[in-house]
């Protein structure tokens, strides 16, 4: 009986602990874009998820937070460089909850090609930067 509740609580862990981290998101897969592409997809994303976010993340308006600006300020056209790895999978999360299938696939991508460019980007000597 003990060989079965130790062969069990990993996968009961696993499965819980899967819950509490991703919260039903799923793993960001990175891939790089053109500047062009990044640039248009980050401002797509913006107007995604400007009806749910924007009365707190966006600086410009009375209904501004100073937390969540601290997080992203969608008045910047680089809303998304302030964002912290963990807080970019917390946006998927969150943002995913709010738009249909196909916008969840663009925040995916969006979020991929923010990862994948910060990772490159931290992968270059500092004079190419």
């Amino acid at each position: 009986m003990i060989g079965k509740v130790f062969m069990v609580m990993p996968c009961v862990l696993g499965l819980v602990g899967g819950l509490w981290t991703c919260g039903g998101s799923q793993q960001i897969k990175r891939q790089l874009l053109s500047q062009e592409e990044w640039t248009t997809l980050r401002n797509e994303v913006r107007e995604l998820i400007r009806p749910d976010c924007g009365s707190c993340h966006t600086s410009s308006l009375a209904t501004a937070k100073p937390g969540a600006i601290r997080v992203f300020d969608l008045v910047k056209e680089d809303w998304a460089a302030s964002m912290s790895a963990e807080q970019l999978q917390g946006f998927q999360r969150r943002a995913s909850g709010s738009v249909d299938e196909e916008d969840v696939r663009k925040i995916d991508v969006f979020l991929g090609a923010e990862l994948a460019r910060r990772e490159v980007s931290n992968q270059m000597p500092d004079e190419m930067q």
